[in-house]
């Protein structure tokens, strides 16, 4: 049986206690049924909150520009929002820009829309847990293909596109099994007393150098403060390292220092 999750779309819960949050939802999936049930469960409410987002604009410069703390405070994942939440924005709203009460309707529906993303990122965790063991590929096609078919077919009763509802579960999916990709990693590596911790990947269309205040480096800076705000115990030492994968695309990684 599905586990029922009723979310209070305050907009009073920092980033740091949604993830929180999130985490333990998903350790109380203690089954493969229970996980696969959430996600089905997640994949509609996501349509629901992207249904309820897409009357709003991108407010681009709120998101982008508003200080790190001010964003944090109100659930913003400051750090996902340039690699997660702007392509998906991207596909749903028109670009624009509000204030005063609107903004906080906004924030209110970014905040509901982004607990329920990170936790259906996030739950690829139980699934890698499930699949590794057993030698299963962390891709299954025909499992994608039914969840894009049926999100198609629901797409109209909520008012959207199916092909950008399409796009934004595409998305979905592959964040995903990236990060199943990189759990399954993290968890073999123990090289040099070195971990990686949190992997993702970025689009920038020009070379990356170190303090450029490029979104290469506004996603690094970003993922170091999550490490030392969520992951850190005294005597916890991160840092985060750039690698390039292709002409556009760089790997970002925190690493943590394991002890000796």
């Amino acid at each position: 049986m599905a586990h029922e999750v009723v979310l209070q779309p305050s907009v009073s819960k920092t980033f740091g206690e949604i993830y929180r949050e999130v985490r333990e939802r998903i350790g109380s999936r203690k089954s493969f049924e229970e996980t696969i049930d959430r996600i089905n469960e997640l994949n509609v409410l996501i349509l629901k909150a992207l249904a309820e987002r897409s009357q709003h604009p991108i407010c681009r410069t709120y998101f982008e520009n508003s200080p790190q703390t001010e964003r944090e405070s109100k659930g913003i994942d400051i750090c996902s929002w340039y690699t997660v939440y702007s392509p998906i924005l991207r596909h749903m709203c028109e670009e624009g820009d509000v204030d005063g009460e609107a903004l906080q309707q906004v924030i209110k529906a970014e905040s509901k829309l982004e607990e329920l993303v990170c936790e259906r990122i996030m739950i690829g965790e139980n699934v890698i847990k499930y699949k590794a063991p057993r030698g299963m590929q962390i891709t299954r096609k025909d499992r994608e293909e039914d969840i894009l078919r049926k999100m198609r077919g629901l797409a109209k009763d909520y008012g959207l596109e199916e092909d950008a509802v399409e796009n934004v579960f595409k998305i979905l999916m592959e964040k995903n099994k990236d990060l199943q990709a990189s759990y399954k990693r993290c968890n073999n590596i123990k090289e040099e007393g070195l971990r990686a911790v949190r992997t993702c990947r970025t689009m920038q269309f020009k070379p990356y150098e170190p303090g450029d205040n490029s979104d290469v480096d506004k996603i690094r800076k970003g993922i170091q403060t999550e490490g030392e705000v969520l992951l850190a115990k005294p005597g916890d030492v991160f840092h985060t390292v750039v690698e390039k994968e292709d002409e556009h695309t760089y790997v970002i990684k925190l690493i943590k220092e394991e002890p000796q």
